[in-house]
């Protein structure tokens, strides 16, 4: 990644900022509260849950993940605009101190313990994305793998900008089909998670203040909104992702496990091909 260097902070600094994040999400923020919400409704939504000085240290920090090389962030594809992840695990104690204080503390931990089975990962990647092309985030869609989210908003945002949208307690069908699905045999990449236009989704569109936080059962229907000409997005999202799910790839060709596979594929609702209209991977929303 071309740029310049990743500036440093003090260790002062560092502490400062992460006392005044733990600061806001314990008196915030109950764990055991927020996963039975989430258990039950598929999201909770934390409006403005950080003031305006703790957004404006994010958003800078958030521009120098996409100005400054360093070896913890790497570029990705994202067509409505640009992205970045941050791989936590090679984080130094000085590079984005608000992002980790925020993303790594120990209460979404506690909160994706609660909410995801046992083996989990717990934000092992941030995400980072700028959307400002004039086009539709997602698809209403539930993700391919089982996992727990946190999105935070770093501008105001609404129906003009792309705001993120849930539909409450879909997880639980979403879940349940795709659990059947691969106790079947069947494979990830072929699993239907894309709704069709047919179908009525009620869903919540999130429109809120900077600073505010979205935690969400990512077998929700869920999707990023379309964004007017000359408005922007900007969000970071971590990922606890369950560690108990297969891999994406298809049976090896001609394998017992593919011929078992083209013998008795997998059952699917009768009515659920008429509900669905895509396979394959839909972007994060």
């Amino acid at each position: 990644m071309e740029g310049q260097q990743l500036r440093r902070l003090r260790p002062e600094q560092v502490n400062s900022i992460n006392t005044q994040v733990t600061s806001v999400l314990q008196s915030k923020i109950k764990p055991l509260q927020v996963s039975q919400a989430i258990k039950k409704d598929g999201a909770v939504v934390f409006s403005k849950l950080l003031d305006s000085h703790l957004i404006s240290i994010l958003n800078k920090e958030f521009d120098e993940a996409f100005n400054h090389s360093s070896r913890c962030v790497s570029t990705g594809e994202h067509p409505p605009g640009k992205a970045v992840t941050i791989t936590t695990q090679l984080l130094e104690a000085d590079q984005f101190p608000a992002i980790a204080s925020l993303f790594l503390n120990s209460i979404f931990e506690d909160i994706a313990d609660e909410v995801l089975p046992t083996n989990s990962t717990f934000h092992d990647r941030i995400a980072l994305t700028h959307e400002f092309q004039p086009t539709a985030i997602t698809d209403i869609h539930f993700d391919m793998k089982r996992s727990l989210k946190c999105l935070l908003y770093l501008v105001d945002t609404d129906q003009t900008n792309g705001a993120f949208s849930f539909a409450t307690e879909t997880h639980v069908e979403n879940s349940a089909y795709r659990r059947s699905f691969l106790d079947q045999g069947g494979q990830l990449r072929d699993l239907l998670n894309i709704a069709s236009e047919s179908e009525s989704i009620p869903l919540r569109t999130v429109c809120a203040p900077a600073g505010t936080l979205i935690i969400f059962d990512a077998d929700v229907f869920h999707q990023g909104g379309t964004l007017q000409p000359g408005k922007e997005r900007k969000v970071i999202r971590g990922r606890s992702l369950f560690g108990g799910q297969p891999v994406s790839s298809r049976h090896t060709w001609c394998s017992r496990s593919w011929w078992r596979y083209r013998m008795n594929p997998p059952k699917t609702p009768t009515d659920y091909y008429g509900r669905r209209s895509s396979r394959g991977r839909s972007r994060a929303a």
